[in-house]
């Protein structure tokens, strides 16, 4: 006999498992603190097992319970059927089987019992996992006190006969404890300890106080979210060389620690350094270290230290973002846009937010010129860069609170907050809506919030070890009532102090639908209109079919994959239904909750997977490309254009430059080589906008009758017909795609040339009617060249 583990179940309970089940309770020891609590010691009901476990025997039946916050991954939604999956029942063959579907109890969860001989468990073992019916696989908290790992590495939950929850022991004390000593329970009788884990306990630790620096009464105060520190200190300078000030914090309630400067010292650089003790591999302390504020509101340089800002909301433009159907968004990184833009500013401005202000001015300006009237910058909140001149993409923040300062006219003196306000300013002044591209769910170096508590804030096993489902060499514990604070307040307050208009979440998948559903919520309450946007994948899973019950628009990978397969000459008849529509019925419950793109930041630019023709790429080529952009800009959804778009980019062949600058930076000279594409590109998104396309851009869900699609014979070619039905009160727009290189022919039924006017073929477009026809449309046959495109607009 022997103890398996021990945590915190609240703050004055501790509970204790067993290797198998105890005959009665035995005596148990708690040490490691100065001051133990009176105790004592009880067994609880089975069922308080199986909040931990997954599941608890009672008599001759198993009984499985899944709770979705056990869960990181799980993302329960109205219409998710979940199952019960083992060495049992042949693990994913369950998926499906009404036997193993989990039904949901009276408190939440979802359960479902079976009779240990149903079972037919060999050796007394076995294990189990949940898997939703669209076949994700839920993955169990780390702390679990039953997972295990496959030799794959897969975690998994077992199931043990002798473990019924009656291995399970409750102390209970007299008073509230804290979370500073590393408490020790052991079982003299039996001859085994284990030390107790807070993970449980910590978890539940939240606090509405004040946070980061503010001024009250004239003097500056400070305060940090520190639960397990046991001292903390505030260092400050006029100079950012030589600290002049050192003031201790207290804490009232054991988690925030708060110092006062004496006085108003606004402008001042400062840093915490906070000290704790590591007794166990959750914690990470170092009172030398210096440590910056997570509120701070401006930093001299992403390892340098916090400034004392206070926070100033202001009074915005008067302006309200298009409607989410009525966006044509570009993706664009400031310095991109800026390092070879052909407008005179100087080189410094063109590493910073005020290069792009000032271009915004003309009407010149590359972003304007594109037509698009949604802008998605890459992150600008304050990321890791060694040097100011570095160049970075951004995905490795330091601070949710403070625009980049490497991206600042001058970062010392706290600029950032006159940079970016005036940034987002011009776009506005501009029409153009601002996203930013935010990441929550890992962070960069240095990682300030390891130092203040790694297990409170950062995804690990039981051995200390961080989780890496980001790829990026952390995860951020969003799911905890802290981190989510500090991830819907920062968003606040960009939304607040600079205007912002709404976010694009990277790797959204690790912060979990309910952190996702509770940002709707706090963020909507503030602005009804925020554009909200989820990347819905991550290395561990993707909730892009979970997300159709919320508010928030995806990414939407499926259309990036088939549409690019298409374009090229791939694809199928359904799919191109499917996809056209918005992915409705699928990831979508109305048509602007797909966002419809085939390139990004990432990876492969889309030139660069339709050809390794680079420099000089063939008429085929510059079809095709054109084929693919066309169907980004005609389906329902919301179309994101990649910056360069409509300057035929390429990275020649690079598949990753996230530190590439020179790769990045937009070829101005490449888009006059090919002004008849740039033209082309640049009147679709205006059509795209205008009151002709209206039937491309319906708020919510269409009539049954609303599409008519058509089959090439014999080819991939394929056609759409909007509003076919007359449902809504705007013209018909009639798009036909042939990405084969044979002629084709579709047969469109009763429509007729005469009813349409041709506004656009691959060359050509022209909202007043192209002057020739590329594209004959007669007698209920249309006939399509090779590589071709056509669209037409209804007369009447």
């Amino acid at each position: 006999m022997k103890i398996l583990k021990a945590w915190w179940h609240s703050a004055s309970e501790i509970l204790v498992v067993f290797n198998r089940d105890l005959p009665s309770v035995c005596d148990l020891k708690v040490s490691g603190a100065d001051r133990i609590p009176a105790f004592s010691v009880s067994r609880p009901p089975k069922q308080l097992f199986a909040k931990y476990s997954s599941y608890y025997i009672d008599c001759d039946t198993v009984y499985f319970r899944m709770a979705e916050e056990n869960f990181p991954n799980c993302s329960k939604c109205g219409d998710m059927d979940y199952y019960l999956c083992g060495s049992f029942n042949g693990w994913g063959g369950a998926i499906g089987n009404q036997r193993w579907k989990m039904r949901a109890s009276s408190d939440g969860a979802m359960e479902i019992s079976a009779k240990i001989s149903e079972l037919g468990i060999p050796k007394r073992t076995a294990h189990f996992k949940f898997a939703a019916g669209d076949g994700h696989w839920l993955e169990p908290r780390a702390d679990a006190p039953n997972i295990e790992h496959d030799r794959h590495g897969f975690a998994n939950l077992r199931l043990n006969l002798d473990r019924t929850g009656a291995h399970l022991l409750s102390i209970k004390f007299e008073d509230v404890c804290g979370l500073c000593d590393n408490l020790k329970v052991s079982a003299p009788d039996l001859g085994c300890s284990v030390d107790v884990e807070v993970a449980q306990l910590l978890f539940q630790i939240y606090s509405n106080a004040k946070l980061g620096c503010r001024l009250e009464e004239g003097v500056t105060k400070f305060s940090i979210f520190a639960p397990r520190a046991s001292s903390a200190r505030v260092l400050w300078s006029r100079d950012g060389k030589d600290f002049e000030g050192s003031i201790e914090a207290s804490t009232s309630d054991g988690a925030v620690w708060t110092a006062a400067a004496g006085k108003d010292i606004c402008g001042a650089f400062y840093v915490w350094r906070i000290g704790g003790k590591n007794s166990t591999p959750g914690t990470d302390f170092d009172s030398g270290k210096n440590i910056a504020d997570p509120y701070a509101l401006a930093m001299d340089s992403s390892s340098g230290y916090s400034i004392v800002q206070y926070a100033l909301p202001r009074k915005h433009k008067n302006f309200k973002p298009p409607s989410w159907h009525d966006l044509v968004v570009v993706e664009a990184h400031l310095r991109d846009v800026l390092a070879k833009a052909p407008v005179g500013i100087t080189a410094g401005d063109r590493l910073r937010f005020e290069g792009l202000s000032k271009w915004l001015k003309s009407e010149d300006c590359y972003l304007r010129k594109t037509g698009a009237n949604c802008v998605e910058l890459q992150p600008v909140q304050e990321f890791t860069a060694a040097k100011y001149e570095d160049y970075e993409w951004g995905y490795m923040p330091v601070n949710w609170f403070a625009p980049a300062s490497s991206y600042s006219s001058n970062p010392r003196e706290g600029s950032q907050y006159a940079d970016f306000s005036a940034l987002v300013d011009a776009f506005h002044n501009a029409g153009i809506a601002v996203i930013l591209d935010v990441v929550y769910n890992h962070v960069g170096e240095p990682n300030y919030l390891m130092r203040v508590d790694k297990e409170y804030y950062f995804e690990i096993d039981r051995h200390g070890n961080l989780e890496n489902f980001s790829g990026c060499g952390n995860d951020f514990r969003a799911h905890v009532p802290m981190a989510r604070r500090m991830i819907i307040d920062s968003l606040k307050h960009f939304m607040s102090v600079y205007g912002v208009d709404g976010f694009r979440f990277d790797l959204a998948e690790l912060l979990g639908l309910g952190v996702l559903r509770e940002i709707e919520r706090e963020l909507k309450a503030e602005n009804p209109h925020v554009i909200l946007i989820a990347e819905p994948w991550s290395f561990r899973g993707h909730i892009a079919a979970a997300l159709r019950d919320t508010g928030f628009a995806s990414w939407n990978d499926g259309f990036r994959e088939f549409m690019l397969s298409y374009a090229k000459g791939g694809g199928n008849f359904d799919g191109f239904k499917y996809f056209m529509r918005g992915s409705m019925g699928g990831t979508s419950r109305f048509p602007a909750q797909s966002v419809n793109y085939l390139e990004s930041h990432d990876d492969m630019c889309l030139f660069d997977r339709i050809t390794t023709s680079y420099h000089m790429p063939s008429l085929a080529d510059i079809s095709r490309y054109k084929i693919a952009y066309a169907l980004v800009l005609i389906a329902h959804g919301i179309p994101m254009l990649a910056e360069g778009f409509d300057l035929l980019r390429t990275k020649y062949g690079k598949d990753n430059t996230y530190k590439d600058g020179a790769a990045n930076a937009l070829d101005y000279e490449r888009g006059g080589r090919f002004p008849g594409l740039c033209n082309w590109m640049r009147n679709f998104v205006k059509f795209r906008k205008s009151a002709e396309a209206r039937a491309l851009r319906p708020e919510h869900p269409v009539s049954d009758g609303f599409f008519e699609f058509f089959a090439g014979d014999m080819s991939s070619a394929a056609a759409v017909l909007f509003n076919a039905d007359g449902s809504i009160s705007c013209p018909r727009v009639f798009a036909a795609f042939n990405p084969s290189e044979n002629f084709a022919e579709i047969p469109v039924g009763g429509e007729d040339s005469g009813e349409f006017k041709h506004i656009a073929d691959i060359d050509n477009f022209d909202m007043d009617g192209l002057k020739v026809d590329s594209c004959s449309f007669a007698h209920g046959v249309l006939k399509l060249p090779p590589l071709s495109f056509g669209l037409w607009i209804s007369r009447r």
